[in-house]
């Protein structure tokens, strides 16, 4: 068992949209793989998405009093607004549980800190850590030795080079890429696709880089 990593007797996800929909397949796929495995449901500050969900609508996260068994996932994409839930919850009493894909390939010396999601066919190279609750989608990659910091987000086809670290609500876009070695500073978000940033150059101060938004 990685860290943060487990087996769970409930798990709600928390957010309905289309990547909470999304997370809800990954969470179905895995339950092959591991025991005292429930989807207990969803919440969602949206009761109108409630009709269109595969497991039942347990009410909102401001609602919801977290009981002993209960593992949370948080399927937001927006790293201001998942670090914002997690702490509310947190405030009371909730736990919180890494869901990582059956497809998924993570080294054994790889880490993966609580409340991860690692999409299908992502990579987590030897030694990499992932800290909480961090996103990485379909393809997404970290390097060997990487560090991404928690409440990050790594897009489709993102890749972390081996030794890069990333601060805390980094978003990457699609296809970016992160040259090795790179020291990123806490909260940018998206590069434009393929952009490449150079260990010499401080990518805090790169134009296309700009901080997160509250939504």
């Amino acid at each position: 068992m990685r860290d943060g990593v487990m087996d769970w007797a409930s798990m709600i996800i928390v957010g309905a949209g289309g990547f909470g929909n999304e997370v809800f397949e990954y969470a179905r796929d895995a339950s092959g793989h591991a025991d005292n495995f429930e989807i207990k449901g969803f919440l969602d500050d949206d009761f109108s998405r409630s009709s269109q969900l595969l497991a039942p609508f347990l009410g909102t996260p401001a609602a919801y009093q977290p009981e002993l068994a209960d593992r949370f996932v948080v399927a937001v994409g927006d790293s201001v607004a998942r670090e914002r839930v997690v702490h509310d919850l947190a405030k009371r009493g909730a736990m919180f549980v890494s869901l990582v894909h059956p497809t998924a390939y993570v080294a054994a010396t790889a880490s993966i800190g609580a409340g991860c999601i690692v999409a299908p066919f992502c990579a987590l190279g030897d030694h990499a850590r992932l800290r909480d609750h961090v996103i990485m989608t379909w393809y997404a990659s970290a390097g060997h030795g990487t560090v991404i910091g928690s409440f990050s987000m790594l897009s489709p086809h993102a890749v972390v080079n081996g030794e890069a670290t990333l601060g805390d609500g980094v978003f990457l876009g699609t296809h970016a890429s992160i040259n090795p070695r790179v020291i990123s500073a806490d909260g940018p978000r998206s590069p434009p696709a393929r952009l490449s940033m150079s260990p010499s150059r401080s990518d805090a101060s790169h134009p296309a880089i700009r901080r997160p938004r509250c939504r």
